[in-house]
């Protein structure tokens, strides 16, 4: 566990004077429209959890972290939806120029979105594209897989101030201009041609899109790459970019979530960006400096001892007291610093690990056991061990008993 300071990467450098596109597959430059207040309306208090069902009584937000107060498990597993028709213009700020019509036209098609500017022959060949659990077709598993990525792919704490909780006021002017540069930069909707009139390498696969087929451009790279709509996907994730958003670094699409990873570290407790110089890293992640908690008592563990469990951190008292077993022989727990040695559904401190008769450790020695309780060889030998009628010694394993050695052994 560490602290870090300083930025972690600079903004994408522009590309061209590209600008965003209703989805008209014949004009690829439009003039972006001054951006208006991002409009999330995602409900997820009191849904039940998909992970736990039953279990869950429903979703409560803990008070930083992006968990259930309930069940412990993320927000993304708990049935969340949105409260009314999502477009992804309104989602990102960049108002709907197609407003009411453009919802009218996915309903009327079937589905929760299509790609701008297509006709319904168009829109069909263009979902007949995509796999099949992936088309955002009303009533369908499609229809929660777009849910899913618009959350996961387009988080509202990326989007605008209002949803964040924790960017510090003097943090402020550093995240709207983060969101200015990307979106002036990077940010981009993808645009769907119906009809190729060439053939071309797939920029994604690398194999040929014949010509008329379906092909997906994204004009911050520019007009000559093209992919087929199943790989116009994140470099990072690989899942398909939802209603084609996509980020541009370093000449590879990326989705917004992971754009903004690619610049700034990431909270792994809240998921907000970072923006504060000094920052926690444990566990291969990064945290906001009071957000690296025991996951049991939430009190913090920077500048102290934890134990991971299930890739959750817990503190030395937490742990002991929910995972640490209790010794056979003392009746005590078996801290962390302490060997926990075991047999069957038992376990004991390594210095408890002691004949039940005779005390003597069993560590590293053989062992029996009867009755619940452990006995050294020679003990066990001698209190439970068959015996031979004739003479009395003990029958061991390995040994082969001669005919008329002891002549009340063999019948």
């Amino acid at each position: 566990m560490e602290k870090n300071s300083g930025p972690r990467g600079r903004f994408a450098p522009p590309i061209g004077s590209k600008s965003f596109n209703l989805g008209r597959p014949t004009a690829f430059i439009l003039r972006r429209r001054a951006t208006q207040g991002v409009l999330v309306q995602e409900v997820d208090d009191g849904q039940p959890c998909l992970m736990c069902r039953d279990k869950c009584t429903g979703y409560i937000s803990h008070p930083w972290r992006k968990t259930c107060e309930v069940c412990k498990c993320n927000r993304e597993v708990h049935d969340v939806f949105h409260r009314e028709f999502v477009n992804v213009r309104e989602r990102l700020g960049l108002g709907d120029t197609l407003g009411r019509a453009n919802k009218e036209i996915c309903l009327q098609e079937g589905y929760t979105w299509v790609p701008a500017g297509l006709t319904s022959e168009q829109i069909y060949d263009y979902m007949s594209c995509l796999p099949g659990h992936k088309v955002p077709r009303l009533g369908t598993p499609g229809e929660k897989a777009r849910e899913r990525l618009l959350m996961l792919q387009l988080p509202k704490q990326d989007l605008a101030l209002p949803y964040t909780r924790h960017v510090e006021v003097q943090h402020h002017t550093s995240f709207k201009d983060f969101i200015t540069a990307r979106n002036d930069i990077a940010l981009d909707i993808g645009i769907v041609n119906p009809s190729l009139d060439r053939g071309q390498d797939c920029s994604g696969c690398g194999d040929v899109i014949p010509r008329g087929a379906v092909g997906v451009l994204a004009p911050r790279i520019g007009d000559a790459d093209i992919w087929h709509p199943s790989c116009f996907t994140c470099t990072t994730c690989n899942e398909l970019l939802v209603d084609l958003v996509y980020c541009v670094w370093e000449g590879a699409l990326y989705c917004g979530r992971h754009y903004a990873e690619r610049l700034k570290p990431r909270c792994a407790a809240c998921d907000e960006i970072i923006f504060s110089g000094e920052y926690t890293k444990a566990m291969s992640k990064d945290w906001h400096s009071g957000h690296f908690c025991c996951w049991q008592c939430d009190e913090s563990l920077t500048g102290q001892r934890y134990v991971l469990k299930d890739d959750h951190p817990y503190c030395i008292k937490c742990y002991e007291a929910v995972f640490a077993n209790s010794c056979d022989d003392c009746n005590t727990v078996i801290g962390i610093d302490s060997k926990d040695l075991s047999y069957k559904e038992k376990h004991w401190h390594e210095k408890c690990f002691l004949c039940n008769k005779c005390q003597v450790s069993l560590v590293d020695k053989q062992f029996g056991s009867k009755m619940d309780k452990i006995f050294c060889g020679p003990c066990y030998d001698a209190q439970f061990a068959t015996r031979c009628d004739g003479c009395g010694e003990i029958f061991r394993a390995g040994k082969c008993l001669s005919a008329f050695a002891c002549v009340f052994s063999v019948f």
